[in-house]
């Protein structure tokens, strides 16, 4: 019911801007906000079968990624080396591979059935020089607890909980930005400190950083370690807010356990 309401409103706000769309025009995937959740679909994405894990997060993923293009960057590089932490199912993958056919990408996803998933779709969308990893980004190489949510939040998990836990293999990403890296992005719910703090001494070799910045609630807020990082490197950065409350002296708000989501786009002036 909220879904349908907020589509009204939606439609509402078109229309009194004078213009003649519809919900589907505007966003083809709009009628997965009426598909149950944490189920797979077989969709369509650029003329290719595509599968997802769950309808609403790929409904929003395919918003920011497709629609608001936050991931788009520009260079001069006909091959250009992106490095994608977190790709879930690929749709980021898929972009890049849009606006760059001859990009090589080297993209990590932890959660070992999201992984399987994201495979299939590099598959199905026949995309070459993309090298898919099912490891977790972390400080060092081991062995650690990984929370499988189902779709877009899956994390390390340092906590007692044992409810859809798998142990996942990690890496290090120092190894891999060792060379050029025109654009990194990062997006591995709530690891990004100490993946940051690991590699900071190779940011130096990224021209493009993008990380989402994830606040968990009762946790320590480490956006400023993140953006002193950052800024270290020889960065300068814009911030846009995901997810935050209206009014925080009256209630915080909540969204998969996280009290404020942040996006940082870093670049370097040359």
């Amino acid at each position: 019911m909220i879904k349908k309401i907020i589509r009204k409103i939606i439609q509402k706000i078109l229309y009194s801007l004078g213009a003649d769309l519809t919900v589907k025009k505007l966003d083809p995937y709009a009628f997965l906000l009426d598909v149950k959740r944490y189920e797979k679909q077989n969709i369509s994405l650029l003329g290719n079968q595509f599968t997802i894990v769950d309808s609403l997060s790929f409904y929003y993923s395919y918003r920011e990624i497709f629609s608001d293009r936050i991931y788009e960057f520009k260079t001069f590089n006909q091959t250009p080396y992106i490095i994608d932490c977190g790709a879930n199912v690929g749709t980021s993958i898929s972009f890049f591979k849009s606006i760059y056919p001859n990009a090589k990408i080297v993209a990590f996803e932890a959660d070992p059935k999201v992984y399987e998933v994201c495979r299939e779709n590099i598959t199905s969308q026949g995309l070459s020089d993309v090298e898919l990893k099912n490891l977790a980004l972390w400080d060092e190489e081991t062995q650690i607890e990984f929370l499988s949510e189902g779709a877009d939040a899956g994390r390390i998990d340092q906590s007692l909980k044992k409810d859809n836990i798998v142990r996942v293999k990690t890496a290090v990403l120092s190894q891999y930005i060792t060379d050029n890296v025109d654009f990194l992005k990062i997006d591995i719910e709530g690891a990004e400190l100490r993946v940051l703090q690991e590699s900071r001494s190779f940011l130096k070799n990224v021209k493009n950083l993008f990380v989402e910045y994830h606040s968990f609630e009762n946790q320590e807020q480490v956006l400023d370690q993140i953006l002193n990082i950052i800024s270290s490197a020889g960065f300068r950065y814009q911030l846009k807010t995901i997810f935050a409350s209206a009014n925080p002296y009256l209630a915080i708000g909540s969204n998969v356990g996280m009290d404020l989501q942040i996006n940082i786009f870093a670049y370097k002036i040359e």
